[in-house]
């Protein structure tokens, strides 16, 4: 990198940002409310996550897709050891972490030792100059059975 280059975000900055984005996920998954993690987000935004969900448009498409989904089937978002990389130069924000999720649906399936999952997660955030994420890429094993039959659980019972 020369010394004339100018980072898009400090690491300083990424980390916090890392830090308030896995807090605005987790307080709006509990509230089934998006507007915290939308305040974080660029009008534009492009998507992609394990399980093969790709996407870019808008931000109320990118929330569209989200409430189809992870929205729909998770109560609560607990994570823990994060761990944040940044790419000052590209703008580029990476966060593993422990998570726990309560996959009841909202009620729609009882909280059991089934439907609680333990995993590891990447988030991986792109930014732009005003500091708003436009890219989300986010990865885990989306062939563990637990996380499948916990997520299909809800399905089955809010189709029902």
């Amino acid at each position: 990198m020369s010394a004339t280059s100018a980072p898009i975000i400090s690491r300083a900055e990424g980390e916090k940002l890392a830090k308030d984005y896995l807090s605005s996920i987790a307080s709006s998954f509990l509230a089934n409310d998006m507007t915290a993690n939308k305040a974080l987000m660029a009008d534009t935004v492009s998507w992609d996550w394990s399980g093969d969900v790709k996407g870019e448009g808008t931000q109320a498409d990118y929330y569209a897709v989200l409430a189809g989904s992870w929205q729909l089937v998770v109560s609560q978002f607990i994570h823990s050891n994060e761990f944040t990389v940044v790419d000052t130069k590209r703008g580029i924000i990476c966060c593993t972490f422990d998570v726990v999720l309560i996959m009841d649906g909202r009620g729609v399936v009882p909280i059991t030792e089934a439907n609680t999952f333990q995993g590891k997660n990447l988030f991986e955030l792109t930014v732009n100059a005003e500091k708003k994420v436009t890219s989300f890429r986010g990865v885990w094993d989306p062939l563990d059975l637990k996380l499948g039959t916990a997520f299909g659980a809800v399905m089955t019972a809010k189709a029902a």
